[in-house]
């Protein structure tokens, strides 16, 4: 049954609002290998600066009468800033990537570094695909490639354990979109 207007309202069944979907897990591992997962170790260290000076400019302008004194404030403020510039990037590393194909396209969520990442291939971008395993750093990694209409790259999306491929295949065939085979 179609949306029906009401009052200047359309409204909408519920399972029309959902959309279907293929998910799944981007290993930490693939994000890491070919994407560097974390951030530069020089990006860290200007963000550790950077928190740490951005504390003792709080602790100076802020007046506190049971402050610690400036020596352990100091401490304070590196602990903090290493662990914002140096710890959250090697904690983020470990979580893997959301990736969502959808009637709009493929998105891939992420967190890299400190930052959080959203990347979007929409379907007019995407004319091809291929499952092909990627070696790097000395593994193997099976993965989504996506080619453009110049047969160019233009992302490699990773599996997990369990790849919904059947799902994944389905719902791109329906598409239209081509499977391109590897040549031997």
């Amino acid at each position: 049954m179609p949306a029906r207007p009401l009052n200047g309202v359309t409204l909408y069944r519920p399972e029309q609002l959902l959309m279907q979907v293929v998910r799944w897990r981007e290993p930490a591992a693939f994000k890491r290998v070919t994407r560097g997962g974390g951030l530069r170790l020089s990006t860290g260290i200007v963000i550790s600066i950077l928190t740490a000076a951005a504390v003792l400019i709080v602790r100076a302008v802020i007046p506190a009468p049971n402050a610690p004194g400036w020596p352990l404030m100091i401490l304070i403020a590196v602990g903090c800033g290493l662990a914002i510039g140096v710890g959250m990037p090697a904690l983020t590393s470990a979580f893997p990537s959301e990736v969502v194909v959808s009637p709009k396209g493929i998105n891939r969520n992420g967190i890299s570094g400190v930052f959080f990442t959203i990347e979007f291939w929409p379907w007019s971008d995407i004319d091809a695909y291929g499952v092909e395993s990627i070696a790097a750093d000395g593994r193997s990694f099976e993965a989504l490639v996506l080619y453009s209409s110049a047969d160019k790259v233009i992302g490699a999306i990773g599996f997990n354990a369990q790849p919904p491929l059947s799902e994944l295949h389905a719902y791109l065939s329906e598409r239209g979109t081509r499977l391109r085979q590897k040549a031997v």
